[in-house]
């Protein structure tokens, strides 16, 4: 099986190790090429290359939208579907997504895409919406399948009228199991908090900070990640005086030693699509303490495997954090339980599973369906 994946940007991210995770699987018994920009960081572009993978890095695709650019984009994709004259092209993030949809449609090669967030959820511009429904709806009007990540994003997407049902498929991701533990009933005096994410929008950095500066229970969070607004967090933490009890790790490719650590996770954010982060703390038998936003609550059980905090609320997130600082059961029986949830549910085999069974949908059943 002969596949071509599209996406914007190789930095390491959510959707670059989603992508990464399927290379892996399929390289070593199928023909894979992927196609995206230049970046300084080359982390998918790395990842492909050592599973084996093709790699082409595309002159004029890149984030921004750049009207003059975007044409040119296209037929940089488009002459790649002519040469490799795949059996599918899989498109990743919104303009790749639609790019490769378009390019493989011309061509009259299978296609599909995965959202791994609409461009008109919330935290977009209000143009950015307009023209992401736009985009979308006439894109998908090809009839090509169209993963999304959560059934929020299921619900977002036939909201706005992107697509009918039959053609949204859910497929919640998954990532590879790990033995590392945490031990997040362990009474000590500080209890600690580990926060994987981005220096970036939506991820908010800032709430935890003010919960510190509110509250006098034992905490100490841990922010793994780099990004533009760090420097802003570091001076925000020095004027809140809560910068001895706050660590900023930075980016770090080996997140587990954090995780087993850690006796909470947290992932604050004014909007998500279904983030892996959260995946990896429930992977280790980590309570989860998360924004209720994007498909977080059908990963986090509210009272069962953590708690769920509308975005924006720094009193409910601090008592809520309070609450298992003083409780180590509490901790102890949550962690267990969503380490159990995410054995059942969101395992790496269950989403490459998944993703084939919907390959065969793109290509009506045409292909001999790949053994991973």
């Amino acid at each position: 099986m002969n596949i071509l994946y599209v996406i914007t940007m190789p930095e390491r991210g959510g959707a670059q190790v989603h992508v990464a995770d399927l290379i892996r699987r399929l390289a070593p018994n199928h023909e894979i090429t992927l196609a995206t920009s230049q970046t300084a960081d080359t982390f998918l572009i790395d990842e492909a290359l050592r599973a084996g993978a093709r790699v082409r890095v595309l002159k004029h695709l890149q984030r921004p939208i750049v009207p003059l650019d975007e044409p040119k984009a296209y037929v940089e994709i488009r002459d790649l579907v002519k040469e490799l004259q795949p059996d599918l092209v899989h498109g990743h993030s919104t303009k790749a997504g639609i790019l490769a949809r378009m390019a493989a449609s011309a061509e009259g090669v299978p296609g599909l895409v995965t959202v791994h967030g609409w461009s008109f959820s919330d935290g977009f511009s209000r143009k950015m919406q307009v023209l992401g429904k736009l985009a979308e709806r006439w894109t998908a009007r090809k009839g090509q399948p169209i993963i999304v990540v959560a059934d929020a994003q299921k619900r977002l997407g036939l909201d706005a009228n992107v697509a009918p049902e039959e053609q949204l498929h859910v497929i919640h991701n998954g990532i590879a199991d790990h033995d590392a533990r945490a031990t997040p009933g362990a009474e000590r005096d500080v209890m600690e908090v580990v926060m994987v994410a981005r220096f970036q929008e939506p991820k908010n950095h800032a709430d935890p900070l003010r919960v510190l500066a509110q509250s006098d229970a034992g905490l100490h969070v841990t922010f793994v990640g780099d990004g533009a607004k760090e420097e802003a967090m570091h001076t925000f933490a020095r004027s809140s005086g809560v910068q001895d009890r706050v660590t900023f790790a930075g980016y770090s490719s080996d997140v587990i030693p954090f995780l087993t650590r850690a006796q909470v996770f947290m992932l604050i954010s004014d909007s998500e699509g279904f983030p892996l982060s959260i995946l990896e703390g429930m992977r280790a038998g980590l309570p989860v303490v998360a924004s209720d936003v994007g498909g977080i609550g059908e990963a986090v059980v509210e009272g069962e495997t953590g708690f769920l905090v509308p975005a924006g609320d720094v009193d409910l997130l601090r008592k809520r954090l309070e609450q298992l600082a003083a409780d180590p059961a509490l901790r102890k029986r949550m962690g267990e339980a969503g380490r159990a949830r995410f054995e059942q549910l969101f395992t790496l085999d269950a989403m490459i599973e998944r993703t084939l069974d919907v390959y065969e949908v793109a290509t009506k059943g045409t292909l001999v369906r790949p053994s991973v």
